[in-house]
C-alpha cells in the first residue's frame, strides 16, 4: 500500500489528496513503539506523568495571567510595548517564567 501510494503521488501529482496520504507514511513510527517492550514502557511511563503535570502549568499560566492584569493596569501607560495588551503582557510574563527578563526588568527598575 505505501508503495503503491508513492508510485500514484510520482506518477500522478495533480491529483489532489494523494499528498495527504504520505502523511500515513509518517505514522508508522507509532508501530515501532509497540514492538520493541523498552520503548513502550517509556511511552507508557510518559503517558502517565503528563496528567500529572498538567495541573501545575494551569496554575503557573493562572499566576502569570494575574501578573499580567496588575502589569496592564500599572505598567500600560510607562510600557505600553511590554504591558500595552493582555497579550503583550502574558508574552512579558512568558519571558519572565522562561529567564528571559534582564530587559524589561531594567526598563521598570530604571
Amino acid at each position: 500500500a505505501v508503495v503503491g501510494t508513492s508510485y500514484a503521488i510520482f506518477l500522478l501529482p495533480d491529483l489532489p489528496g494523494l499528498s495527504i496520504l504520505r502523511l500515513f507514511r509518517a505514522f508508522r513510527v507509532i508501530r515501532v513503539f509497540r514492538r520493541v517492550p523498552s520503548l513502550a514502557r517509556m511511552m507508557a511511563g510518559i503517558g502517565r506523568t503528563v496528567p500529572v503535570t498538567v495541573h501545575p502549568f494551569m496554575i503557573l499560566g493562572l499566576l502569570a495571567a494575574a501578573w499580567a492584569i496588575i502589569g496592564v493596569t500599572f505598567f500600560r501607560q510607562s510600557m505600553p510595548q511590554q504591558f500595552g495588551t493582555f497579550a503583550e503582557a502574558m508574552f512579558t510574563m512568558w519571558e519572565s517564567i522562561t529567564g528571559f527578563w534582564g530587559g524589561t526588568c531594567r526598563e521598570i527598575v530604571f
